[in-house]
């Protein structure tokens, strides 16, 4: 799923949104298909999410963005016998 970010003065659309992981009024956390989008400012409120799309709007001021890659889980195991 391609994953687009459009900033507007009042918000932000994003899309190519698998899952939202976290929602508040000073943070979010969105997971796309390489990894997750972190973002965190102030007066944060969802104005429209569509599933079929993967497609998330919301309204509010972003201080910080940034990308995290996805890490995957290791087995307890595998860090073991390492």
């Amino acid at each position: 799923m391609e994953h687009t970010l459009i900033y507007k003065g009042d918000g932000v659309d994003v899309g190519g949104v698998i899952a939202v992981e976290s929602f508040d009024q000073k943070y979010v956390l969105l997971r796309l298909d390489d990894g997750l989008l972190e973002m965190r400012g102030g007066g944060f409120a969802l104005k429209d999410m569509t599933a079929d799309s993967g497609k998330v709007s919301f309204s509010g001021k972003i201080r910080t963005l940034e990308y995290k890659e996805r890490i995957e889980p290791k087995s307890v195991l595998k860090k073991l016998f390492k």
